[in-house]
């Protein structure tokens, strides 16, 4: 019986939402050979896309931690992101990890309005929100009605006057770092 050792052990692939950015964290206990680590995306679970590359040890016998950060990942627009780690030997032989996944919608920042439907004064509150947002009042044709920029700082409570509002439906669109979200209301 033949037996090749394998190139890479791979232990502990984490990940976690920390600010707008997904942490990933792993250790390997040995390698041998070892050239790098393509770290791999997907927002489906099926698809993957390698997004970035981190140098390997080469061989070691001794426990290795390493540590990537996928930047801005909230803008994705996407409820849960998934990760895995596809290891390359230095010569050409590959090895896959298993896929680990983060649920971006558990951390993500929240819109919501005081009721519905309103009246006079609509009171939006953005919940677990930092930087420059803008937050448009539109109407279901696409037209802007108001418009608020905001420099948030975790929780905001934006008040719009819609007393010269028609009675029907409209939208308020938060944007936020390159992610989008729309809540329609109904006014009375």
């Amino acid at each position: 019986i033949v037996s090749n050792p394998l190139p890479v052990t791979i232990l502990n692939l984490k990940g976690q939402l920390n600010g707008d950015n997904a942490e990933l964290t792993w250790q390997t206990a040995s390698e041998f050979n070892s050239s790098y680590f393509s770290i791999q995306r997907s927002i489906n679970g099926i698809s993957f896309n390698t997004i970035g590359k981190i140098k390997a040890s080469g061989n070691s016998s001794t426990l290795q931690n390493y540590l990537y950060n996928d930047s801005n990942v909230v803008s994705l627009n996407a409820g849960t992101v998934y990760y895995r780690l596809k290891e390359t030997d230095v010569d050409g032989a590959t090895a896959q990890s298993n896929i680990i996944s983060i649920d971006i919608k558990k951390f993500g920042w929240n819109l919501s309005v005081n009721q519905n439907p309103v009246k006079d004064l609509l009171k939006v509150r953005l919940d677990n929100l930092y930087g420059n947002t803008d937050v448009l009042l539109i109407d279901l044709a696409g037209r802007k009605l108001s418009r608020q920029q905001v420099n948030a700082s975790g929780n905001e409570v934006l008040n719009f006057n819609t007393h010269n509002l028609s009675a029907g439906l409209y939208i308020i669109r938060v944007t936020n770092k390159g992610l989008t979200k729309n809540l329609k209301f109904l006014k009375e």
